[in-house]
């Protein structure tokens, strides 16, 4: 890359390039990689919001090469073309802001956005001009560091989190599942242990979902959470199976 980047972000664009945001070392300008594996600075999209450390960004519309929303609750339109350019596209509330808040795209331009400063949700809705952003169903309490994945239903599991950045505070060691159909969280099984800062969730090819991490470095008293566990969604033991 052009830039050393600790803590960046990387996001797939429509037309298969790399864009990457962010990390200490590259808070000046993103980068695109190319098909051809070559970098190029984006120079013309230096922002004040391009912050050193965990942006959410996603791929939207084809004219832009993506959305992105920081911890600040700042959210804007990149455009990758060439050295690029930036235009602003408004804020969301503090409740889910964060760089510990967490975040899924659960349908075509349609961003689940939780926790972080709260237990709140918004739905963020990017297929317009500008953003559109509602109101979802609070979650059971406030998660930080937690992982958004997308099941194989379409539904969104939370794991992991807890209510103080990486301390052994409210743990949140059920599983959270959100219905895109109807807005509403349910609890699902109960996890061993603590998924915390480093944590991941990973959607696996036969359904399950790969948690993992969480604990490296791990809160004073704790010992190193270097193990993984396979969380078993309700729809695996449905008469039906998966459908979506």
């Amino acid at each position: 890359m052009n830039r050393a980047r600790w803590y960046s972000s990387s996001t797939t664009l429509l037309n298969g390039e790399t864009y990457v945001q962010g990390g200490s070392g590259g808070t000046d300008f993103p980068e695109i990689r190319g098909a051809n594996g070559t970098y190029r600075l984006l120079e013309q999209c230096r922002h004040q919001h391009a912050t050193t450390s965990c942006i959410r960004a996603t791929s939207s519309r084809p004219t832009e090469g993506c959305s992105a929303m920081t911890a600040r609750a700042s959210m804007y339109y990149i455009n990758t073309a060439g050295n690029g350019s930036v235009a602003a596209a408004g804020q969301f509330a503090s409740a889910t802001a964060g760089n510990d808040a967490s975040a899924a795209m659960f349908a075509p331009g349609r961003i689940l956005q939780y926790g972080g400063n709260s237990n709140q949700a918004i739905v963020i809705d990017i297929n317009g001009g500008a953003p559109v952003i509602s109101t979802t169903s609070p979650m059971l309490r406030q998660r930080r560091l937690s992982a958004a994945t997308i099941l194989a239903d379409g539904k969104v599991v939370a794991t992991g989190g807890s209510s103080a950045w990486n301390a052994m505070t409210n743990v949140s060691y059920e599983a959270e599942i959100w219905n895109p159909q109807d807005g509403q969280w349910t609890l699902g099984a109960t996890a061993v242990k603590p998924r915390l800062y480093h944590g991941n969730a990973l959607l696996l090819p036969d359904a399950t979902v790969l948690v993992f991490g969480g604990g490296a470095p791990a809160p004073s008293g704790v010992p190193g959470n270097l193990n993984r566990e396979i969380y078993y969604p309700p729809y695996l033991f449905a008469a039906g199976g998966c459908h979506r």
